[in-house]
């Protein structure tokens, strides 16, 4: 994911209307070494797109916004083979979407700080940036759409221990 922050980047706000995200939003484009990026969100202020796998990493590539018939001028942009990230959904100091499990079979819960996870149980991430998938899954598409794991094998440590690491987990239930 990229976010685009200017002025008069699009007509106005207007957001995915769902999947396969579209090449054009608010009468807003993003180009990056000649390919159509998919739109999650467009306004006058700020575009967010998806960079696709298949772009190659490290080699530094202009990125361009379309509104109409205006072009801005490029910017020169690397893409990173990866650059993880947990998602959060709670305040900056929250531990992050992360659940445990519990090795004992009950019921799975949110860690945060006043509910830490426990030696034993399992913990799922929610996160991105991991970098290219096997088999690539076409930008824009949507979840679930064919299972995937990631290329590089990923690598945790928690509190200076390294966590072993599966590369896919069917998806589970999350507790609401």
């Amino acid at each position: 994911m990229i976010s685009i922050y200017g002025d008069r980047l699009a007509e106005n706000a207007s957001p995915a209307p769902g999947l396969p995200l579209p090449p054009q939003l608010a009468n807003a484009q993003v180009f990056r070494a000649g390919l159509k990026l998919p739109l999650n969100f467009a306004s006058q202020t700020q575009v967010n797109a998806t960079v696709p796998y298949e772009l190659n990493v490290n080699p530094p590539l202009q990125v361009l916004v379309q509104r109409g018939l205006t072009y801005s001028l490029p910017v020169l942009a690397n893409v990173a083979p990866a650059e993880a990230g947990i998602f959060n959904s709670g305040p900056p100091q929250s531990a992050g979407l992360i659940y445990a499990y519990p090795i004992d079979g009950s019921a799975p819960y949110l860690v945060t700080p006043a509910t830490p996870a426990r030696t034993s149980d399992t913990i799922e991430l929610f996160c991105s940036g991991l970098g290219g998938v096997n088999p690539p899954v076409p930008a824009g598409s949507a979840q679930g759409t064919q299972t995937s794991i990631t290329a590089n094998t990923a690598q945790l440590l928690i509190g200076n221990q390294t966590a072993q690491v599966q590369q896919h987990m069917p998806p589970k239930a999350v507790p609401q």
